[in-house]
Parts: structure tokens; C-alpha cells; sequence
């Protein structure tokens, strides 16, 4: 697994526009507010932390790493977003950005990596986060993905433009054969310009200079450097909206889903820019779900919900095992009761290896003393 592609995975993902077969200008996507209880541009105190818990369903194979345990009782997914007056770009420029988004998430994931042999016995060759995390250690921690991200409302045509995101991630990752766990510790920042159609990328590796001996932590664990580079992409808007794949989560509950409602955007990563579809191949259905809302406790909603399935491209067609999201519509033409929350996320899990599965666990609208 490549815990980059967890977040990545789900946030990698993917927005909307129309899908066309060919078009001659760029296709603005039409987003709605509606994870605002009433829709509108943009609401100046607008505060929401979701938290959910996290499982994983595995998909082993055999002569190689393929098997993980996920501890769930030390691995949670929480994304924090709220409304800001200003910020300020913080690339040197003072450029200073008005009435804009600030979403935070984290991913913590505490577990165990098997090596599948051939005759289908399996040996621990990995485990970190809860109590196997050695707090006197580096290399034993839970896997994260710490991300923020900000962008802007829907005010003035803005769109949800991206203005800034930085992802911290400390990551294990199955190696290239053997019984090898590799282990990256790295951080990305992506700056926009102010009609974000281009966009500066800087990657720094957070373990500095090792020799081989300390990159060898163990017989089957490695810490894995990073390369480091700086970059930039033009032109992000030339065809389609672009989006910052850390802001995917939240801007896929601005669709309004029906049978066959399928939508296009640009998305940038890590690795450059990425053409994603999102779809919803069936009417929205009505189900149970348990989740707390602003205090109450957990209880089962009935919320009528859109399966939507997102897509990867690879510059001609979509391919690869899609992202899946469940997401709440809106209970009246200008009312969103359920906020449009993504009360479950699955996404696809290294390579072959299996799915995380997100559920809701709490969303709340007041933030706490210490928010």
C-alpha cells in the first residue's frame, strides 16, 4: 500500500464538469452550496468537523506483502472546514485571498503488514501506530496524512478555485518484491495563481540526508527517500474546472446527482494534473444510516443518498478501480438538512490490495473551545 494513495486514493479523485467528447474552450462546473443547511454563495460563520471511523477489507495475493490489519481502534479519519474572512498566501508574495475555505483533515492508521507465502501462510513482516508505537523510535509511528487546503467560495464566479494546499505524510508502502516495507516521510505544498490556471508544486523530504545504514531499520522495513523537486503546470484550466485533490471530499457534495448525471474535472496532485469523471449511475435512494448530528447522540437517519463513483484517467479513457462515495441530497429545493455529508467513502488501497471504508461517525456545526 502506498499510504500517499489513501487520502490520495479517496482525494486524488475526482470533481465535476460535463462530460464531453471534445470541446474547443473550458467548461465551467456548475458547484451549489449545499453542504449549507439553507444554499447560498457563501456563508461567512460556516464551521463543520466530520469525524469517521476506519476498516479495511483485504485483498491478498501470494509471494509478496499483500495483507493488512488495520487497528481500528487507533485508526480514525477526521476533516475539520470553515469559513474565512482573509488568508494570506504563504509563498512570500503578501497576497492576500478574501471570503475563502480552510479545510484540515487527518488520516491516522495503525496496523499490520503480512507476507503471503505460496502455500498461502502468512508472517507478520510490518506493524505500527497503537501498541507497537515506541514513542522513543521514528519508525514506528501510525501512518498519517495531515493535509490543509484552502480555496475559494462560490462569490464572484470563483468556483472553488484552489488557492493553497501543504500534505504532510508519514507513509508505509510495499516494496518492489520480498518481504520489504518501505517508509516515506514527506511534505508537498501547491501554490495557485490568483485564477488558478497555473500552479507551483515543491516537495521536500522530511529525512534529510541518510546513510544506508540508517535507511535499514530492519530486515523488512526501510526508510524510503523522497525526490524532492519543484515544479510548475500551466494551463490547468484549459479545458475543464480545476481542483485541488485535497479539496475533492468536499467539493463533490456541491453536484446535484441523478441517473446517469456524470461530470469531468481537472485535478491537481502530487504528480501533476489528472483529468477525473464523477458519475452516479442510478436515482438517489433512501436508507439508514448512524451517525451524531450537532449533539445529538448516534442515531439511525433515513437520508436519501446518490452512489457516486469516481474515476482516474490516463489522458484518453478512465481506468482503474473507482473511488466510491455516498453522499446526502438535499431534502427540498433550497434545503439541505443532511448537509450533503459523505456518510460513506471507500477507496481503492495500494495496489490490488483491498479498499478503506470510512463511515460517519459525528458531524457538528459548533466549534468547540479549543476549534
Amino acid at each position: 500500500m502506498n499510504m500517499k494513495k489513501i487520502l490520495s486514493a479517496a482525494a486524488c479523485a475526482a470533481a465535476c464538469t460535463l462530460l464531453l467528447s471534445a470541446c474547443s474552450a473550458m467548461v465551467s462546473t456548475p458547484f451549489s452550496a449545499n453542504w449549507l443547511k439553507t444554499p447560498s454563495n457563501y456563508s461567512a460563520d460556516f464551521y463543520e468537523e466530520l469525524v469517521y471511523s476506519v476498516a479495511f477489507e483485504s485483498t491478498s495475493s501470494k509471494d509478496s506483502v499483500s495483507e493488512f490489519t488495520i487497528d481500528a481502534e487507533n485508526s480514525s479519519y477526521t476533516q475539520t472546514t470553515r469559513t474565512l474572512a482573509s488568508f494570506t498566501v504563504p509563498d512570500g508574495s503578501d497576497r492576500v485571498e478574501q471570503n475563502v475555505y480552510h479545510m484540515h483533515s487527518e488520516l491516522t492508521l495503525s496496523g499490520t503488514y503480512y507476507y503471503i507465502a505460496s502455500d498461502g501462510t502468512k508472517e507478520a513482516v510490518c506493524s505500527f501506530g497503537g501498541e507497537n508505537d515506541d514513542p522513543d523510535k521514528d519508525y514506528d509511528d501510525p501512518a498519517s496524512v495531515v493535509t490543509d487546503v484552502y480555496f475559494h467560495s462560490l462569490q464572484d464566479g470563483k468556483n472553488l478555485q484552489p488557492i493553497y494546499s501543504t500534505t504532510t505524510a508519514y507513509s508505509y508502502s510495499t516494496g518492489n518484491g520480498g518481504k520489504t516495507v518501505l517508509l516515506y516521510n514527506y511534505t508537498a505544498t501547491i501554490v495557485y495563481s490568483e485564477n488558478a490556471n497555473q500552479a507551483k508544486l515543491s516537495k521536500t523530504d522530511n529525512w534529510g540526508d541518510l546513510s544506508d545504514e540508517e535507511m535499514e531499520v530492519t530486515e523488512t522495513l526501510q526508510k524510503a527517500p523522497v525526490y524532492e523537486e519543484s515544479a510548475t503546470w500551466k494551463d490547468l484550466q484549459k479545458d475543464y474546472s480545476i481542483l485541488d485533490g485535497r479539496q475533492l471530499l468536499f467539493a463533490a457534495r456541491g453536484i446535484n446527482y441523478s441517473s446517469g448525471s456524470s461530470s469531468t474535472v481537472n485535478v491537481m496532485t502530487e504528480s501533476g494534473t489528472q483529468k477525473t469523471s464523477i458519475s452516479c449511475s442510478e436515482e438517489p435512494t433512501s436508507a439508514t444510516y448512524s451517525f451524531a448530528l450537532d449533539g445529538e447522540e448516534k442515531k439511525d437517519h433515513s437520508v436519501t443518498c446518490a452512489s457516486v463513483s469516481i474515476s482516474l484517467s490516463n489522458g484518453t479513457a478512465f481506468t482503474g478501480e473507482s473511488h466510491k462515495m455516498t453522499i446526502a441530497q438535499k431534502t427540498g429545493e433550497d434545503a439541505s438538512a443532511f448537509y450533503a455529508l459523505p456518510v460513506r467513502i471507500e477507496s481503492p488501497f495500494g495496489f490490488g490490495h483491498g479498499k478503506m471504508i470510512y463511515k460517519l461517525e459525528s458531524c457538528t456545526h459548533t466549534p468547540s473551545a479549543e476549534a
